[in-house]
């Protein structure tokens, strides 16, 4: 298993915090990710999973969507996650480009509905 070890730095030394594993950030990732394309596919909307690698350019959201003529991106977050500075530029050219673009974690989930559903019945 992957850990990802969190640190703070005191007195010029590096002292521990905790030693969290990586793998369950990437599993609610995940299952919040599966709970997102859920509701869209039940909602009728379009999407696809935009799996990143050596080929493909980096920074794109996870979910590229087509609700009602408009283009969304979302870039899944579990709670605790945060966006790099890519996703963040990538986020704000699609928005100058008259997309709409954001960061989606679950605390959020609710609100999100609600903007899909706004989006639908325009």
């Amino acid at each position: 298993m992957l850990y990802l070890n969190v640190f703070t730095i005191q007195n010029n030394k590096r002292k521990f915090k905790t030693n969290k594993p990586i793998y369950n950030t990437m599993a609610q990732e995940k299952q919040f990710e599966n709970k997102i394309k859920s509701f869209l596919k039940n909602e009728g909307v379009w999407f696809v999973k935009f799996w990143g690698g050596n080929f493909t350019r980096a920074g794109v959201p996870d979910l590229l969507c087509c609700i009602n003529g408009q283009f969304v991106a979302i870039e899944v977050k579990a709670e605790n996650g945060n966006l790099n500075e890519l996703q963040k530029y990538t986020i704000e050219e699609i928005q100058k480009s008259g997309g709409l673009a954001f960061e989606l974690k679950p605390s959020d989930f609710e609100n999100f509905k609600e903007v899909i559903y706004n989006i639908k019945n325009k």
